[in-house]
């Protein structure tokens, strides 16, 4: 069985603060799970979230002549 994370390590995983992670949770941006009323998140859930989260880069940067 997966060990779940409590709100200040999944913070710390996803390099966010705490209260960040909460408000996120709070408006269901973020996966979580409750055990009994404690608030827990899965390593698996939130890699998958960050990989869904995560948008292509843009081409590079190309600086344009000076007129």
């Amino acid at each position: 069985m997966e060990k779940l994370l409590t709100a200040r390590e999944a913070a710390a995983l996803l390099g966010v603060r705490l209260s960040t992670l909460y408000t996120w949770a709070q408006r269901h941006r973020v996966p979580t799970q409750y055990v009994g009323r404690c608030l827990r998140f899965s390593p698996a859930e939130l890699e998958a979230w960050l990989t869904a989260q995560r948008r292509p880069a843009s081409s590079p940067f190309e600086p344009t002549e000076a007129a």
